[in-house]
């Protein structure tokens, strides 16, 4: 049986939950809730990832995210999904494109399908004419984050969360 673990990481308004399976050190999933969660605070081998995250260190990061589900288009879509950089977007039909697929539908199903919300960044994702579009986070949610990359350079983003989680 795998055991997992769950960690809470607030980033203020809402609050990030990950799903950790120790033993195989890999995120099994994260999901959005608003509001601060009663989790642990991420400890010191799930901040590393966090940082990892942050700085797009794929090496370090991409072993560590469960995305073995989905078909080999979803895993391709979200392989060039991590690669979008920090506060950048993408359109559906541009990464659609990207991929040799002309159907903005499946990146779509990729989103959709996600199970590593914000490691692997589908809120970047967005219609080529700026509508931002659904998030399977929560619609209120996408924009909040499209917001807060904005905002926060990545090294006050990691700043604020360290302070926001007590990290030690």
């Amino acid at each position: 049986m795998n055991i997992m673990e769950e960690y809470g990481l607030s980033f203020g308004e809402y609050s990030l939950v990950i799903v950790y399976e120790p033993g195989r050190r890999l995120i099994r999933r994260s999901y959005w809730v608003k509001g601060q969660v009663d989790r642990p605070r991420p400890n010191w081998s799930m901040w590393t990832l966090i940082e990892c995250a942050l700085h797009r260190d794929s090496a370090t990061l991409w072993p560590h995210l469960w995305v073995t589900h989905g078909t080999p288009i979803q895993q391709r879509a979200w392989q060039t999904m991590y690669r979008i950089p920090y506060g950048s977007t993408v359109g559906y039909l541009d990464l659609a494109e990207a991929l040799g697929n002309k159907a903005s539908q499946g990146i779509g199903q990729a989103c959709k399908a996600n199970m590593c919300l914000w490691f692997i960044p589908c809120h970047r994702v967005i219609h080529v004419d700026g509508r931002i579009g659904h998030y399977s986070g929560g619609d209120e949610i996408k924009p909040w984050l499209l917001a807060l990359e904005r905002d926060y350079s990545q090294k006050e983003l990691l700043d604020f969360l360290s302070k926001e989680n007590k990290r030690w």
